[in-house]
């Protein structure tokens, strides 16, 4: 029998000198019989599919067509990750085979098939020994070091394989004597490893291993919610074994941060109002920004209270942490970036804007030296909005890297990955000249972003882990309903449509559609000539448009690209003359209502609500309680003005006097927002955080307010971005921005070998 392994052995060793590279060793390619050992002739493994991160292990199989060679279970690391192959490959999972035969139970194991892939990358099987007591230590020493994640800390050669166990077999006589049943056992575990390595021998000979495979998972959103992705990309943790997400849950309006854990497939809620998400070089905490408070934070995923890195953080847009313990971080507009210690302190600007071109620095992604960095400068007075440069540490010197005002990130893979326009590319990047060279790969052609705050949904781990989001809802229709929901008709054909916003008189309807270079422009769509016209053709972006009470004029907010600056501008509904500007918009500001005298436009910055004195020329705060307040709206005789706030915990609908809050009355009960008066303000239409329209009833006799119970009149299907619906001035229908197709939420995609192999 020894003598067998080792003529087994040896022949396995000159396979591994041949640089012969195996398939698929698993138990069922096995088997043993009184004779002897017997390998059977199963053919080459096939490729496992495409994945979904939710599909049990236990009971399907994993070896399927499309995307990986082997059998995950038995697979190396560096073979899912898609590195080079060797002989030390083929011994981790000999080791595999080893500890199953005898334990009883796999090494590595989990849930799914991405948590089973976390599994084999970041954690350690139970000591054997453990298991079973009786197990010789030499041996269990022998399959640890089989397991090990480096295939530099493993056996180099089967022949040494074969010899330490042939050691362990010459040491141990007087165990054997002693206990039948550790003799029996490492008689067995022998043998396995003879069979083990007929096995590789025999397949060898067959055929070299196909590179792997690009394998695709999908994380859907905590059950009842939705994710955030404004400003909060996918992050995925350094050692590829989590990602954490920004989401919504339906039953409150405050998005959490959340965490995915890939080696159980569970979703934590971290418990934080958070955005922008990054992680700490060794995978154990998040820094994020925290839009109450407007700080810098970071929380440890073990758990624990947050501690503050930075009070100035304001409006943050992306931040990246080193292993010095240093985080790079954006803090707000007309802003370069700041580092600050990962402990806390005072921040120091280190890159310093260009003020006659750019606007800010944002989303700070590291180099792997933790010296260098990316970063995007987004600009303005061309046609180009933005440029990926890569900075220093210590330097003010930078260097162009390509032309795009969405972020930047380096992959293992020695790859950059960025945006052209909707697609996700990856283009080789050389670390020592800094710049790309060779050609570009799509690995989406259609990613999420959001151009108003720069984003683009994807994030890279240190080991080469991709999490991206696929542009959702790019197409969107317009449908009239009636209070019970029925659909009654369509506007137009199916585009990108984004915050209808339906004329007085119901005749028109004027929204945005994206352009080419993904920013807004103005249409207006005639409903009883059945036409649509646009409105707005400038290179800048165009939104937020406001109909006056008679409708001869449309407000608008106007991106000015020769200045940077945005400014809310009026023009006659029949685009006729020229346009008049009102007044500055702050970034990150929004119209939603013009007052039916015309004198005043109210808007929000996320923060507090402001109306903007047309007659006197001066914009005045009239909601500012110390919580998010959003979306006011005037009453059709001018007196009212309904808001949204969440000093509750959560999104609620509220009415105070205009001008002069002398009280405040709830009308929402459970969860609310952007609130809609009917003609005689005698109603108000809002939505719920579960995409519900609701109705309440209103009395005032001028000084006094009463609302009524809320009733539900239908749900619908939302389209994410802008307010998703208007509401005809009766009440009576309802024209919504509906998702084409009956798709469920756009998930976050996991990626392991999104590039291929040359």
């Amino acid at each position: 029998m020894l003598r067998y392994g080792i003529e087994i052995a040896a022949a396995l060793d000159k396979a591994h000198k041949a640089g012969v590279v195996h398939r698929d060793l698993k138990p069922g390619n096995i088997m043993l019989t009184k004779s002897g050992a017997k390998l059977l002739d199963f053919g080459l493994a096939k490729p496992a599919s495409v994945f979904n991160i939710d599909g049990a292990t236990q009971h399907k199989p994993l070896t399927q067509e499309g995307a990986i060679i082997g059998t995950f279970q038995y697979m190396a690391p560096e073979q899912i990750e898609g590195a080079p192959v060797d002989a030390r490959t083929d011994i981790f999972a000999l080791g595999v085979v080893l500890y199953e035969m005898a334990t009883g139970k796999k090494a590595f194991e989990g849930k799914s098939k991405a948590s089973l892939i976390a599994s084999i990358l970041s954690s350690e099987p139970q000591p054997i020994t453990t298991i079973q007591p009786m197990t010789p230590v030499p041996f269990d020493r022998l399959v640890r070091t089989c397991l090990q994640k480096d295939p530099d800390e493993r056996f180099q050669s089967a022949h040494d394989v074969a010899a330490e166990l042939r050691w362990i077999v010459e040491a141990a006589p007087q165990a054997r004597m002693r206990t039948s049943r550790s003799a029996w056992l490492t008689r067995a575990l022998i043998a396995a490893l003879i069979v083990a390595s007929g096995t590789f021998a025999y397949l060898w000979y067959r055929a070299k291993a196909d590179p792997p495979r690009r394998v695709e998972a999908s994380i859907l959103p905590p059950e009842n919610g939705e994710f955030s992705l404004t400003v909060s990309p996918p992050a995925v943790s350094p050692d590829g074994s989590r990602v954490a997400f920004v989401a919504r849950p339906r039953a409150v309006t405050r998005s959490h941060l959340y965490v995915y854990r890939l080696d159980n497939g569970a979703t934590q809620d971290l418990g934080v109002d958070g955005y922008a998400p990054f992680w700490s070089p060794d995978s154990r905490s998040i820094a994020y920004f925290d839009g109450a408070d407007r700080k810098l934070k970071r929380i440890d995923v073990a758990g624990g209270p947050s501690q503050v890195i930075s009070d100035f953080a304001q409006r943050g847009t992306g931040g990246t942490w080193n292993s010095e313990g240093v985080i790079l971080f954006h803090h707000n507009a007309r802003r370069g970036l700041y580092r600050v210690p990962a402990s806390g302190g005072t921040p120091v600007e280190v890159t310093k804007i260009d003020p006659a071109r750019e606007t800010s620095h944002r989303w700070p992604s590291f180099l792997p030296d933790g010296k260098h960095f990316l970063y995007v400068a987004t600009m303005y007075g061309t046609a180009e909005s933005g440029d990926v440069y890569v900075g220093r540490l210590g330097s003010n010197e930078r260097k162009l890297i390509v032309t795009s005002d969405l972020p930047a990130i380096y992959s293992k893979t020695g790859h950059l990955l960025y945006c052209r326009d909707r697609a996700l590319v990856a283009q080789p990047f050389d670390l020592k000249k800094l710049e790309l060279h060779g050609e570009a790969t799509v690995i989406t052609d259609n990613i999420n972003n959001f151009t108003l705050f720069g984003t683009a949904c994807f994030g890279v781990s240190s080991n080469g882990v991709l999490a991206y989001v696929r542009g959702g809802g790019e197409h969107s229709q317009l449908v009239w309903h009636d209070r019970t929901g029925k659909v009654l008709g369509t506007i137009g054909d199916p585009a990108d449509y984004q915050r209808p916003s339906l004329a007085h008189h119901g005749r028109h309807v004027v929204y945005e559609i994206n352009g080419a270079n993904g920013k807004p422009d103005l249409w207006i769509y005639d409903m009883v000539r059945q036409t649509a016209t646009r409105f707005t053709s400038d290179p800048g972006a165009e939104n937020n448009a406001l109909w006056s009470a008679d409708d001869r004029y449309i407000i608008y907010a106007a991106e000015d690209l020769k200045t940077g600056t945005r400014a809310v501008v009026k023009r006659e509904s029949s685009g006729s003359g020229t346009t008049e500007k009102l007044f500055d918009a702050t970034s990150g500001s929004s119209l939603t209502d013009w007052s039916p005298d015309g004198k005043y436009i109210c808007f929000h910055d996320g923060s507090d609500v402001f109306y903007y004195s047309i007659p006197d020329r001066k914009i005045v705060k009239v909601v500012g309680t110390p919580f998010p307040d959003i979306v006011g709206r005037f009453s059709p005789d001018g007196r009212w003005l309904s808001y949204t706030s969440d000093q509750s915990g959560r999104q609620e609908v509220y009415v105070q006097p205009f001008p002069n809050a002398t009280f405040v009355a709830k009308v929402s009960t459970n969860g609310g927002h952007q609130a809609r008066w009917t003609a005689k303000g005698r109603e108000i239409i809002y939505m719920t955080p579960e995409h519900k329209v609701m109705s309440v009833a209103i009395h005032t006799d001028g000084k006094d307010f009463e609302a009524g119970v809320p009733r539900e009149l239908f749900s619908y299907r939302v389209k994410l971005g802008g307010w998703p619906m208007d509401v005809t001035a009766d009440g009576q229908r309802f024209l919504v921005n509906e998702p084409v197709g009956d798709e469920g939420p756009m998930p976050i995609t996991l990626v392991v070998n999104f590039m291929p192999r040359q």
